[in-house]
């Protein structure tokens, strides 16, 4: 039996047809989703048929190897009931679906299917689809990959797609206003409602996506994810048992964080670049957009000493020697080190980054507040 294949729009219950008037409607320009005349040439029943083609491949291999990652058991065609292909959204770079199996059996999982059309979006699909691959076994708080597709510039639009985990009931967060114009983390929940995270619960956050971050760092060639930023939406959060989660859902790039790598075996050298990592990801830690899309917005100094705490508790991944090593140097650091580090982080921004101008105003307090952060590690 083969799978019935459906598609749908922002909801599984807005369905789409080609006879509906939203099947040849044009996508939206990655990279300019909120300007009316930038549209692609691409529509809204390519980007399903193209779906479809993908998934269907090869006897469905690419659902085949989600399905076991995701059930644990293999499976056939046969075994697939339905396919819901939800367009949820248009980012900068892709344009994400999410994918509903249900199987004969009762059983349902998701999965994400990313698609890009735009010259740079294909480019950041392929990086990203190696990234994932490369960055899974160091941490499972990044979504597992399970299959490319692509269409050369022969065929009417060329594309990239990948169809990777995804993290049900997990979502978006980014500081916002409290009705007393307080500053606090909000979650944006589309099915229970919007809520504001506890202080304990921010410090948690911060703390887990530091350590994703730090685990994800490869302390030898001192390459990390970047970049990345809070209001892109790149971490999501669910709250479940009275604890929050935390899970990084896109790796762009991953590159070094410098031109030439020390020597594998130069311990010091390694350990002041992973202090300039950390001093690094503690400022980025601080930077997001009010309610994700308003004016550029600043962490309160927990964050800081949650971003701390995260990048030791990933550290618990490397070698004893290693991580020894990395907490000595941290606690040989000066005040004056740490502001001179964070000044030369700053001027590696882009002189036209709008969150520049927040860390200047913001850099010298920072610097003290991951020092007195630090100051359980001094020697």
């Amino acid at each position: 039996m083969t799978p019935v294949i459906t598609f749908s729009v922002s909801s599984p219950d807005n369905c789409v047809t080609p006879a509906s008037s939203e099947w040849g409607i044009r996508l939206p320009a990655e990279g300019n989703p909120d300007l009316p005349q930038g549209r692609m040439r691409v529509t809204v029943g390519d980007y399903f048929r193209t779906s479809e083609i993908f998934l269907a491949e090869n006897d469905y291999s690419v659902i085949k190897k989600a399905a076991l990652h995701n059930l644990n058991q293999s499976i056939t065609p046969s075994d697939i009931k339905t396919v819901n292909i939800c367009l949820v959204k248009h980012g900068r770079f892709y344009h994400p679906a999410k994918v509903i199996l249900g199987m004969i059996d009762g059983n349902f999982f998701s999965m994400a299917l990313n698609m890009a059309f735009s010259s740079e979006g294909i480019a950041c699909a392929g990086r990203e689809y190696r990234s994932l691959s490369a960055l899974g076994f160091m941490t499972d708080q990044i979504p597992k990959v399970y299959g490319q597709f692509s269409l050369s510039s022969k065929a009417e639009f060329a594309c990239v797609a990948f169809l990777a985990e995804w993290f049900e009931n997990y979502h978006e967060f980014h500081l916002s206003l409290d009705h007393a114009g307080a500053q606090k983390l909000i979650v944006w929940d589309s099915g229970t409602g919007h809520y504001f995270l506890s202080d304990d619960d921010t410090y948690s956050v911060y703390r887990q996506a530091a350590g994703i971050m730090t685990r994800c760092y490869n302390p030898y060639t001192c390459e990390l994810v970047q970049p990345w930023h809070h209001a892109a939406g790149d971490f999501v959060v669910k709250r479940c048992n009275g604890t929050v989660d935390v899970r990084l859902i896109t790796v762009r790039q991953y590159t070094s964080l410098f031109q030439d790598a020390p020597d594998a075996d130069d311990l010091e050298s390694l350990s002041e670049a992973a202090v300039m990592f950390l001093i690094g990801l503690s400022i980025r830690m601080r930077l997001d957009r009010l309610d994700g899309v308003g004016e550029p917005a600043w962490a309160a100094p927990s964050a800081v000493a949650a971003t701390v705490d995260g990048f030791l508790d990933g550290l618990q991944t490397r070698s004893p020697e290693q991580k020894q090593h990395i907490i000595k140097t941290l606690g040989t650091l000066s005040l004056d080190d740490i502001q001179e580090y964070a000044e030369m982080i700053m001027d590696s921004y882009n002189p036209m980054s709008p969150d520049l101008k927040l860390i200047e105003k913001n850099i010298i307090n920072h610097g003290l507040e991951l020092y007195q952060s630090m100051l359980c590690y001094r020697t």
